[in-house]
């Protein structure tokens, strides 16, 4: 399995479009700044037929420091989670 970066996908979106480097690098930046923006307001980003970006909520819980054994308070937070669309799944799983 390998690893693929931000750099790799702007290599091959300037291979596969024939774009400049320096032209798809910024496209690229401004496609993860749009979902990040929009999911910073609480928006759910759906992309057809690849999937879907929710703002998930956790609430206060307490919990354990593993090292002192003591009871913390574990403060509220935001996630994202990912759910694959079934045409991806259905892709990687070809």
């Amino acid at each position: 399995m390998e690893q693929i970066t931000k750099k790799d996908i702007v290599n091959q979106i300037h291979e596969k479009l024939g774009m400049k480097k320096k032209d798809a690098a910024p496209a690229v930046d401004m496609v993860f700044s749009v979902i990040a923006e929009n999911l910073a307001k609480g928006n759910v980003v759906d992309i057809h037929a690849f999937g879907k970006f929710v703002v998930m909520e956790r609430s206060e819980r307490q919990g354990v420091n593993p090292v002192s054994g003591k009871v913390m308070t574990i403060k509220a937070s935001k996630n994202v989670k990912f759910r694959c669309s079934d045409t991806l799944k259905r892709s990687v799983n070809e």
